[in-house]
């Protein structure tokens, strides 16, 4: 069968087709860094976000609402 009876078959174009006809490789090799995050200001944020209920706690029991520290 052609690329061109089994693009109409399933409703699609020859060349999509034949693009998908082309067996991929998985690729193997990664060539990224696992991370590109800055461990010391992520490990800052979830203190922050663990420590800031009790902050926010503390202050308002001395009446000081939401002041920017």
């Amino acid at each position: 069968m052609s690329y061109e009876h089994s693009g109409k078959r399933f409703g699609m174009g020859k060349q999509a087709v034949y693009r998908g006809s082309a067996r991929l490789e998985p690729n193997l090799v990664r060539s990224k860094s696992p991370s590109t995050m800055d461990m010391e200001c992520l490990e800052h944020d979830i203190t922050m976000d663990l420590l800031m209920p009790i902050i926010q706690r503390k202050r308002s029991a001395l009446g000081l609402g939401q002041l920017a520290f």
